[in-house]
C-alpha cells in the first residue's frame, strides 16, 4: 500500500464511507492556476495528507492531477479550506473542468501516470534547453505544452485544433499573424517533441 493511501486511512475517521470523506471543489484562480477548496462534512476536525501529483477524480468532470508538491490540508468540523496550485486534465478534453464533488483519489490512475511522464519529459527538455522558444513564460511553458502533449497522445487533439484554440484565445490582427503562426509552429514543435520522447 502506498504511504499516503495508509495516512489518509489513519487521519480520515471512515473514508470511503458514503458522505464522509472530504469532497473538493476547483475555481480557476486566474493566470493559470487553480484554487482547491477542501470541505469537510464530518463533525470530526480533519487532517489531510495529499501527496505530490494527487489526483482528483469526478464521475461527470475532467480528472485533475495536481502540479503540487505534497502538502497537508487541516480542515475544521463541517468546515472548509483552500490551496492554489497548476492542474493537468487527464480525461475527455470536452469535458467541463471546474466544480465542486471532486474526490482524492487512493487507487493508481493510469492516465495520470502518462501525464505525469509528459510533464517529466518537458521538464528534462527544458532544462536541456531542447524546447524551442515559445511566446510563454518559462514556468508556464511545462504545464502547457504537457498538457497538450497528453491529449496529442490520447488523440484528443491535432495541430489544427491547437491553431483554432490559439487564434480564438489571441484573436490577432491580420499583421500580426505571422507572428502567430510562428509561435504555434514552435509550441506544437515542443508539443510534439515532448510526446515522442515521453515514449521512449
Amino acid at each position: 500500500m502506498r504511504r499516503w493511501v495508509l495516512l489518509a486511512a489513519l487521519f480520515l475517521p471512515g473514508w470511503g464511507q458514503s458522505g464522509t470523506g472530504p469532497t473538493f471543489e476547483l475555481q480557476d484562480a486566474g493566470h493559470g492556476m487553480i484554487t482547491v477548496i477542501v470541505r469537510n462534512p464530518s463533525t470530526q476536525s480533519l487532517k489531510l495528507s495529499i501527496p505530490a501529483q494527487a489526483v482528483l477524480t469526478h464521475p461527470q468532470l475532467q480528472d485533475q492531477l495536481l502540479l503540487d508538491k505534497a502538502r497537508t490540508v487541516s480542515v475544521a468540523p463541517q468546515g472548509q479550506s483552500q490551496f492554489r496550485t497548476q492542474t493537468m486534465c487527464v480525461g475527455e478534453r470536452q469535458e467541463a473542468t471546474q466544480g465542486g464533488g471532486f474526490q482524492l483519489s487512493l487507487q493508481p490512475h493510469p492516465q495520470a501516470l502518462q501525464a505525469s511522464k509528459m510533464l517529466d519529459t518537458c521538464r528534462r527538455l527544458q532544462s536541456e534547453g531542447d524546447l524551442p522558444p515559445m511566446p510563454m513564460l518559462p514556468g508556464n511553458q511545462v504545464p502547457v505544452v504537457a498538457q497538450w502533449a497528453y491529449w496529442s497522445e490520447q488523440g484528443q487533439v491535432s495541430k489544427a485544433d491547437f491553431s483554432k484554440h490559439i487564434h480564438a484565445q489571441l484573436k490577432p490582427e491580420p499583421k500580426d499573424e505571422p507572428e502567430v503562426e510562428k509561435a504555434i509552429d514552435n509550441t506544437w514543435e515542443a508539443i510534439d517533441l515532448t510526446r515522442k520522447e515521453a515514449k521512449k
